[in-house]
């Protein structure tokens, strides 16, 4: 632009030195460049964020962020911000614009690639990044600083859990069994690949009705990827870290949550909390495809029945007490005890034994018992806890009663036992006094009265009056 001259001061000397230097001269340029040390492009759109690179897998209605800085070419010197620069970025049917500039020369330009509507249905996405606007002879010369053209790929298809491999049917809640650990494994889907995301597994319990929810919980999977199928394994916590204990009847459901590499959900048909990850039909065994049931792989034992021959007694009468005991889980062949017991009493007044029961099998054990004061029956099926089960909770169970009257007495209760025949009763001896009374008013009389005849009988009475009253005038002549 000029020449330039060297001003110097020399000690003692009271004015300033000059030397030119008439032979060099100096250009400034005003060229200017993205600086590599803070140029980055994120995906900003959920659920799948961060770095985007050549090559990468994103959604078509992905946002893409372009941030860095703009300085003067071979410095670190910020762009002026008063001079209209802008830092562009087509994204194949639009251009983008920053021309907000900070102190530093910071930039940041926002690409919705959803905007571009002739490009919905490209594979691939290209965006160009520069600078414009650049006053005077000055230029972009970021050059290859920075990789100014930027390819990625749009992958809008969705990974897919097509079914649950475990657990299947039933899963066995008895002590045998380790409910903080339950193995899962299902089996789906990914036409690309599920890098740098994670999946999670999602558990729901709920009652018999399966309309009231019991807990909840989720765990991280575990992914093995063969071409285009995608195992998931892992284990979850029906417990929930010990807030909830699982009894049998119950239901559990499993769905699976996360994202692919391009940020695509799982779809939520067939793989959801009202709808969960079913298993083949030629794995299931008890009709219930979407929901696992919790019950007894094992033996489980429980009361089917308790019934009296009388529950309205006496004292020392003699009652029959009829008992079923069923096993709903698996065949044992343990020996167990079936123990009666009268009232809140500690020790039975008679014990059983069954030895084994199999799968679905039902017996019923018939007690005598002699009628005492109490005001109920119990039944406790296994007692000592010898056959391991799932649920012990129905193991017991009782039958109430009424002492209603002493010893000999019985007849002064059946009125309220048996209404209908008191009823019959008294109405029959009251329609037996009526008959026998009309009966009795119309009978017909086969003796001497049978002939009599009445017009006779008052002939008869008329002479006798006659006569009376001749021989009463004879007297009184």
């Amino acid at each position: 632009m000029g020449d330039v001259a060297l001003l110097y001061k020399e000690r003692a000397s009271s004015g300033d030195s000059r030397i030119l230097l008439l032979e060099h001269t100096f250009r400034v340029e005003n060229d200017l460049v993205l600086a590599s040390d803070s140029f980055e492009v994120n995906d900003v759109s959920e659920p799948r964020t961060g770095p985007v690179a050549d090559g990468t897998r994103v959604r078509k209605d992905d946002r893409l962020a372009f941030t860095g800085r703009v300085v003067y070419e071979g410095s670190d010197i910020a762009a002026p911000r008063d001079l209209g620069i802008l830092v562009d970025v087509f994204d194949g049917e639009k251009t983008w614009s920053d021309g907000s500039l900070t102190e530093n020369g910071g930039y940041e330009v926002e690409v919705p690639l959803s905007s571009a509507a002739t490009l919905q249905s490209s594979p691939t996405r290209t965006c160009l990044i520069s600078i414009t606007n650049i006053p005077g002879r000055g230029e972009d010369m970021t050059g290859t600083l920075v990789s100014t053209t930027l390819r990625v790929l749009v992958d809008d298809a969705a990974p897919r859990v097509t079914r649950r491999v475990a657990p299947l049917n039933v899963i066995d809640v008895s002590e045998q069994n380790d409910l903080s650990s339950v193995p899962v494994e299902f089996l789906g889907s990914e036409d690309a690949d599920l890098t740098g995301s994670v999946q999670y597994v999602h558990w729901v319990m709920r009652d018999e009705t399966r309309t009231i929810t019991i807990g909840a919980g989720s765990s991280p999977l575990g992914m093995r990827q063969d071409g285009m199928i995608v195992t998931w394994t892992g284990s979850v916590d029906l417990t929930a870290g010990g807030t909830i204990t699982p009894r049998e009847g119950d239901f559990v459901g499993f769905f699976v949550s996360g994202y692919d590499a391009a940020g695509n959900d799982f779809p939520v048909v067939s793989n959801s909390e009202a709808s969960p990850i079913p298993e083949l039909a030629e794995d299931d065994t008890d009709f219930e495809r979407q929901w696992v049931r919790l019950g007894a792989v094992g033996p489980e034992l429980r009361v089917a029945s308790i019934a009296l021959s009388d529950d309205h007694i006496a004292p020392r009468s003699t009652v029959t007490v009829t008992v079923g005991v069923e096993n709903v889980g698996g065949a044992t062949n343990i020996s167990f005890n079936v123990a009666f017991y009268a009232g809140d009493a500690e020790s039975p007044f008679a014990t059983r034994a069954i030895a084994g029961l199999g799968e679905g099998e039902v017996v019923e054990l018939t007690q005598q018992w002699t009628a005492e004061e109490v005001d109920r029956i119990r039944v406790v099926v296994d007692g000592e806890n010898v056959v391991l089960e799932a649920n012990d909770d129905d193991n017991e169970a009782e039958h109430g009663l009424q002492v209603a009257y002493a010893a000999g007495f019985g007849w002064k209760d059946s009125y309220r036992e048996n209404p209908l025949a008191w009823i019959f009763s008294i109405f029959g001896l009251l329609l037996v006094a009526v008959v026998g009374t009309v009966a009795q008013r119309t009978a017909i009389d086969h003796g001497e009265g049978a002939f009599f005849d009445e017009d006779e009988d008052a002939w008869d009475d008329e002479g006798d009056e006659d006569f009376d009253d001749d021989d009463d005038d004879e007297m009184d002549d």
